[in-house]
């Protein structure tokens, strides 16, 4: 899973099970590297994982929108939702 995917899969949770608001007009993604990279399905999911900070990115600069969503950045994307 890739972390746009899983950026993806957290708005979509949010929003349908949780009925939060997920839409973001990307301008705190805009600024982070990589933002030109997300795929146009997931760029609101990823702008809204970035407004929320659910994603922070590699190093706090870096979106590696295509990376690999290792376990440990799932587990603390976990435990930042559940922060909310």
């Amino acid at each position: 899973m890739t972390r746009e995917q899983l950026a993806t899969l957290f708005a979509r949770y949010a929003s349908v099970v949780d009925g939060r608001d997920t839409s973001s007009d990307c301008s705190a993604m805009d600024s982070k590297n990589g933002a030109t990279e997300v795929s146009a399905y997931a760029r609101e999911a990823m702008g809204w994982a970035v407004d929320t900070g659910l994603i922070t990115g590699v190093n706090g600069t870096d979106l590696e929108p295509g990376g690999t969503a290792w376990r440990a950045s799932m587990a603390e994307m976990v435990k930042r939702y559940s922060s909310f």
